[in-house]
This record gives C-alpha cells, sequence and structure tokens, in this order.
C-alpha cells in the first residue's frame, strides 16, 4: 500500500484530484467491509454446523443399520453396555468433580494439579478422593519441612545438605515405593509424587 501511494504521489500527470481518486481506488482494493467478513464467518460456521449434523446423521445411521443385524440378545448386550458406559462416565466426572474440591480446599490452585489429576480419577469416588486427600496431606507436609528447614538453617546459619538418591536395599515393596516417595518430596517432582502415593495406597489396600 505504501508503495502504491508514493507512485500515485509522484506522478506528475495527475492533478490532486486524480491523485485522490487514485488513492480512493487503491484503498478500496485493500479494504474488507466489515459486513463481508461477518458473512464469511456466519458461512464458516454453517458449514462446520453442516459438516457436525452430516457426521452425527451417519453415525445415527450406521447404529440403526448395526441394529438390524444384531439378534435380540445382541441388542439387548448392546444396550446394557452404553447403560453401563454412561453410568462410569457419570462416575468419573462425579469423582473428578469431587478430587477439585479436595484440591481447592486445600489451597491448590487449577495448575498445581491438572497434570496429574486425570491420573488418579477412577469410577471409586472415595478412593479418588481419598489420593486426592494424601496428595494434598503429602504437599502441606512438604511445604512445612521446607519451611521449618529454612527457619533452621537461617538461625544456625547453616545451609541445607544436598539430598542424594540413597541406595537400594531390602524392603518390602510399601517401603520401596515410601523411599521414592520421599525422594521425589524433596525434589518437588510431582509426577512422581503422585504416581508413588498410589503406589504406596494400592500396597496399603492389599495390606487390609
Amino acid at each position: 500500500m505504501e508503495e502504491e501511494l508514493v507512485k500515485i504521489l509522484s506522478n506528475t500527470e495527475l492533478d490532486d484530484t486524480k491523485k485522490a481518486e487514485e488513492i480512493q481506488k487503491a484503498v478500496n482494493a485493500l479494504y474488507v467491509p466489515a459486513t463481508t467478513v461477518a458473512e464469511e464467518r456466519k458461512a464458516n460456521k454453517e458449514a462446520l454446523a453442516n459438516k457436525d449434523k452430516a457426521f452425527a446423521d451417519l453415525t445415527a445411521e450406521y447404529d440403526t443399520y448395526k441394529q438390524s443385524k444384531m439378534t435380540e440378545e445382541e441388542k439387548k448386550q448392546e444396550e446394557i453396555r452404553k447403560k453401563d458406559e454412561q453410568y462410569n462416565n457419570a462416575l468419573m466426572r462425579l469423582s473428578k468433580s469431587t478430587a477439585m474440591n479436595v484440591f481447592a480446599n486445600a489451597g491448590l490452585q487449577k495448575d498445581d494439579y491438572q497434570d496429574f489429576l486425570e491420573d488418579i480419577v477412577s469410577i471409586d469416588e472415595e478412593k479418588t478422593k481419598s489420593l486426592a486427600e494424601k496428595i494434598c496431606a503429602t504437599i502441606t507436609k512438604q511445604k512445612s519441612e521446607v519451611a521449618n528447614k529454612m527457619k533452621e538453617d537461617i538461625i544456625n546459619g547453616t545451609t541445607p545438605p544436598s539430598s542424594g538418591n540413597g541406595g537400594y536395599s531390602s524392603k518390602t515393596k510399601k517401603e520401596e515405593y515410601q523411599r521414592l516417595l520421599d525422594e521425589a518430596i524433596k525434589k518437588n517432582d510431582m509426577n512422581n509424587i503422585v504416581y508413588y502415593q498410589r503406589l504406596v495406597a494400592e500396597e496399603e489396600q492389599k495390606s487390609i
């Protein structure tokens, strides 16, 4: 556009009126009216809606065809499967909501737990809640221990020792998972905290 303007303004064969007309033509060529943009957006939205409807219609048609080929027993089994799927999805949504409430009540932000939320959610609401509460307790304990250690170091004028990995020793699975969980806590490794917290919980369930 800038180059076009320079050419028009430097054209000595054009008087001011002609230059103004040429500039207006250039502007009109580049300008896209708001109504045109709105119409294109509407058309795109309608095309997407039509595509979704076509896919839904095709899926429904296929389901109808599949149903027509099923025996009565197969139809019953398919109906049971769909109901079970809907029921389990509802349980998953309930468990997810419960876990999010636990994290929110513990003062955690969504960014603090969104990376591992799906990993702890199951159709068992109580198990999901228990895992979420244990994770919150672990995080709270970790923060408290770090704060206390910092106070202690400040008072004593010392710096905290570097954390080592520690050697593997002959332990039960629960003890080994707990050791690895403690290491993850020291490193503030949220993924491993969640992972080993779950393994410890599973081992505790086995011993009940």
